[in-house]
């Protein structure tokens, strides 16, 4: 376990115990044991819980009272991924990597009264996002057995103060049960709906976000985000049974423009004393990978500001001035409509959760 800020080093190194549960449907319509297919994709959905460090790996009763308690996390996520089978090594086995996205509550966090000594977490309400690269062998029709190794990130996106969080590298075991059976109008469905993913050269996005200014400046407002993009992939179509259908790539290129607005707000404190913060326009140019999973796509932004953040921002939350990144996913409403969250960090400081719907023209 690895600190995620500067104000937390003394908890690095600590040992963390978790479990995991997770339901998968398999976007090729076939099961691990019965595809013919060299790869497939898979979506669902996740929850789990963490000691974040208090239990009986970090030595006895004795020896964890004298470090501070972190709390226990719990959360749920949506988690996105591809198993490719490695045929000709071992016939029954494949590799997989995940990725996943979703909330998290936690027990005991910071708070400047009540809990000033718990400096792991600055907020009950967090989000957390996992890597995972997991090895998974075939033991009959019905069950598997994976071993793997992840990647887990914690932390409450700026929206409230500090935003510290705890940054995981673990090894993991699991058992997969499979299930079999679904009837073949089930899967017609299921194929008939993947099938309207289109490719749009044209592409807008409306987003909100929430953040706190700083630690000593007791201010949250809220952020606008206005997106358009272009994609260079072109538009494939192929006869089947009378009917044209989009030939869709696994990778889609986009680039585009991304404009964030600032809210302006004010605050008025205890002692009469009032805080302002002036509205605030930033402009950004950025190129993103979008990979696609069926009815859900992830997909990693690069983006240069045009029109960069103010001084003080970058200052004090360490970020580069003219560099951020992004990394999200969607979910398909409808053949041209998406529900999509995205989380904008300046490399690894996070900025801010941005939640909203993108209309492909």
């Amino acid at each position: 376990m690895l600190a995620h800020s500067t104000y937390n080093r003394n908890l690095d190194n600590r040992k963390s115990l978790g479990v995991q549960f997770s339901y998968l449907w398999d976007l090729s319509l076939d099961t691990l044991s019965t595809s013919k297919e060299i790869s497939k994709k898979y979506v669902g959905i996740s929850i789990y819980g963490i000691d974040m460090g208090d239990g009986f790996l970090n030595g006895d009763h004795t020896a964890r009272k004298r470090l501070p308690a972190m709390g226990f996390a719990t959360g749920g996520m949506i988690i996105t991924g591809i198993q490719r089978k490695l045929q000709g090594v071992l016939g029954q086995s494949s590799l997989g990597l995940q990725f996943g996205f979703g909330p998290m509550l936690v027990s005991k966090y910071y708070d400047a009264v009540k809990n000033p000594a718990n400096q792991a977490i600055g907020s009950r309400l967090n989000f957390g996002s996992q890597l995972k690269l997991q090895f998974t062998h075939l033991l009959s029709t019905h069950s598997a057995i994976g071993i793997g190794a992840e990647m887990f990130h914690i932390s409450n996106t700026n929206f409230q103060k500090p935003n510290v969080g705890l940054n995981y590298l673990q090894g993991n075991f699991s058992f997969i049960h499979l299930f079999h059976g679904k009837d073949a109008m089930k899967k017609n469905v299921r194929q008939s709906f993947s099938k309207k993913t289109a490719i749009a050269r044209y592409q807008l996005s409306s987003r909100a976000a929430f953040r706190k200014f700083r630690m000593d400046y007791p201010v949250n407002y809220a952020v606008l985000v206005l997106e358009a993009d272009y994609g260079f992939q072109k538009k494939y179509l192929a006869a089947k049974e009378h009917e044209l259908m989009y030939k869709v790539p696994a990778i889609e290129w986009r680039a585009g423009l991304n404009y964030f607005y600032e809210m302006p707000r004010s605050v008025q404190t205890t002692d009469g004393k009032t805080l302002s913060l002036e509205a605030r326009s930033e402009l950004g140019l950025y190129g993103r990978a979008l990979f696609r999973m069926g009815w859900v796509d992830i997909f990693v932004d690069l983006g240069y500001y045009l029109i960069p953040p103010k001084t003080d921002r970058i200052d004090l939350l360490q970020k580069n001035k003219y560099i951020y990144n992004a990394i999200g996913s969607q979910y398909r409403l409808a053949k041209n409509l998406f529900l999509i969250h995205r989380m904008k960090a300046h490399f690894q400081i996070a900025d801010y959760l941005e939640m909203g719907l993108v209309y492909r023209l």
